[in-house]
């Protein structure tokens, strides 16, 4: 179909002239574009398209037949247009093609659907197309996924320089050869040096052009060390005029064969912290001595002492439980917002999956009517070689076992802010059966491993009460009882109504509580617990919460065969002394 001439001079831009062939040749050139992927565009001066490859249907939609004559830009997008049009014009005007037309353009063209790809054009002038004058070709490659992907990596890039800024600790990397590669803005303020000025050069350049206390100290610690290794603590001067207490860790970092690529030195400044254990040392000493002199009037002032102790330790177990309470909502509320994305993207990719199997059947069945047999045998061969049945009924398992991971997700956060909302500071009607199971998918981490949770929930009315208090009686129970289940066990929690009064049962086939311990239990500071692992608050604070609602707890236990607590509560609107 066309024959193209080069110029005689290597060194010299391409410039091609296209002359019309014999029918054998153009039925060959026609087969072989037939075949392309890639679109092919013969542009003339006026910027309409003389001519379109068969492929520019598949690619973006568009008939060939039907653009010959319409105006590039009815495909191009504004700025691709004027850069087109100024490489052209360039072009024409000196029958040779610019820098511009010789190198790829970077283009955004609009699909017939609407959508914007991103296309890589290599462009030739054409001196004379079929004797109407100047034209360009153009082929397009469609680059839309590599810059999706070069934009999503630049952006990780730039991502994870803002996190590496933001730890407080300075951070440099070298390579092999002792060259620096990067720093954080932690290191630039200790050694006083912007990064850009020290990247490509050693730590010895550093300390010859700037002396400096700190670069010193380093050149100094990697003179002595090879490979992995820890400084103790360390006294440096940091280039504001300030000594700093120091640890300094040395990593290497290798590439995916193993092979060592430098090293990553990590400077942690622990003068704060170095001041804090001094202080507290102190401050240790200084209660030792306190509570030498306390003990001496010991004797006198044990009851008030005593009830001192236990109301400060339930504030502060209050303060604590209300401090937890404000971050597990903080926590719940921001694993929510992206789990309704992620179950939204999870529903619309099992569409997507159902229209693209839906589309893979139809393409099966017209390959099965196809009269080219090794063409079929050939997609038959692809297809058993790549699962697609296999993949096909397994993907959308795999969505439908997604979507109900996510729907636990979301019923897990819904019982932690349950658990923690505020509201539950308010003294008002609650329904007992809720801030039960609440509190068992609260905890569930603790009981899934040595116990079945056994539920028996009774229909029941409402108690009055702060909802949070009750759920924090019952997560006292509920940790006590799988703490005494040794290995494997049960829990059974049931509910009931009677006279009045709403029961909540909690029953363990634990060790159970020895005779001796059990009118103990409910005291504060008494834990049959190692040191460490109990203050001995817990019954304590749940037995007073129950009594302030107007109900009472009560404990049955054989040893070796388990332990039952029974919460009673009255009520809301029920009076009791009638």
């Amino acid at each position: 179909m066309a024959e193209m001439l080069k110029n005689s001079d290597p060194f010299q831009p391409k410039v091609f002239n296209l002359k019309i062939m014999g029918n054998n040749e153009e039925v060959f050139l026609e087969s072989i574009l037939n075949h392309l992927r890639d679109v092919i565009l013969v542009i003339k001066k006026d910027m309409s398209i003389a001519w379109a490859s068969p492929s520019i249907f598949s690619e973006w939609g568009y008939e060939s037949g039907k653009l010959i004559g319409t105006d590039i830009n009815m495909i191009l997008s504004p700025y691709a247009a004027r850069t087109f049009m100024k490489a052209f014009d360039e072009a024409v005007s000196v029958n040779v093609p610019p820098p511009s037309i010789e190198m790829p353009l970077e283009l955004s063209v609009t699909a017939r659907e609407g959508s914007t790809l991103w296309v890589e054009a290599r462009c030739s002038l054409i001196s004379d197309f079929n004797g109407g004058g100047s034209a360009i070709v153009c082929c397009c490659r469609d680059t839309s996924l590599r810059k999706l992907i070069d934009d999503t990596m630049q952006e990780n890039i730039s991502l994870l320089q803002i996190l590496i800024d933001s730890i407080p600790d300075a951070i440099f990397i070298i390579d092999k050869n002792g060259y620096i590669e990067g720093v954080n803005r932690s290191f630039e303020d200790a050694i006083g040096q912007p990064g850009a000025t020290l990247t490509g050069k050693t730590l010895k350049d550093m300390g010859n052009s700037s002396p400096n206390e700190l670069i010193s100290w380093l050149n100094t610690i990697l003179a002595n060390l090879e490979g992995s290794a820890k400084v103790s603590l360390d006294q440096v001067m940091y280039a504001d005029g300030e000594i700093r207490d120091i640890v300094f860790n040395m990593i290497p970092y290798l590439s995916s064969s193993g092979e060592s690529l430098g090293t990553i030195g990590i400077i942690y400044d622990v003068t704060e912290r170095k001041r804090l254990e001094t202080s507290l040392r102190k401050e240790t000493n200084e209660l030792k001595i306190a509570r030498e002199e306390l003990s001496k009037k010991n004797a006198e002032l044990e009851a008030a002492y005593s009830e001192l102790k236990e109301t400060q330790a339930q504030i502060l177990q209050q303060e604590k439980m209300a401090s937890i309470g404000q971050l597990a909502a903080g926590v719940a509320h921001e694993i929510n917002n992206p789990m309704g994305f992620i179950s939204s993207n999870l529903s619309s990719l099992s569409k997507y999956v159902d229209k693209l199997s839906d589309f893979m059947t139809t393409q099966a069945k017209l390959a099965d009517t196809c009269p080219d047999g090794e063409m079929k045998c050939e997609l038959e061969e692809k297809r058993k070689k790549l699962k697609i049945d296999f993949i096909q009924g397994d993907i959308k398992d795999l969505i439908v076992e997604s979507i109900e991971g996510a729907e636990r997700v979301k019923k897990i956060v819904q019982d932690l802010k349950t658990f923690s909302r505020n509201d539950q500071l308010e003294y008002k009607e609650s329904d007992i059966n809720e801030c039960m199971e609440s509190t068992i998918n609260i905890v569930w981490n603790e009981l899934k491993y040595k116990a079945t949770v056994i539920k028996e929930y009774g229909d029941i009315p409402f108690v009055k009460c702060f909802p949070q208090q009750i759920n924090q009686v019952f997560m006292n129970i509920l940790v006590n009882a799988v703490h005494a289940i040794e290995t494997a066990g049960e829990i059974r929690v049931k509910t009931w109504d009677e006279n009045g009064w709403v029961y909540a049962m909690i029953s363990d086939n634990g060790h159970g509580i020895p005779p001796e311990n059990l009118k103990k239990i409910f005291e504060p500071f008494f834990t049959t617990k190692e040191v460490g692992k109990g203050t001995g608050l817990g019954l304590s604070i749940t037995y007073d919460i129950v009594r302030k609602h107007g109900g009472d707890i009560s404990v049955k236990s054989e040893q070796g065969k388990g332990t039952t607590f029974t919460v009673r509560l009255p009520i809301a609107g029920v009076n009791l002394d009638e």
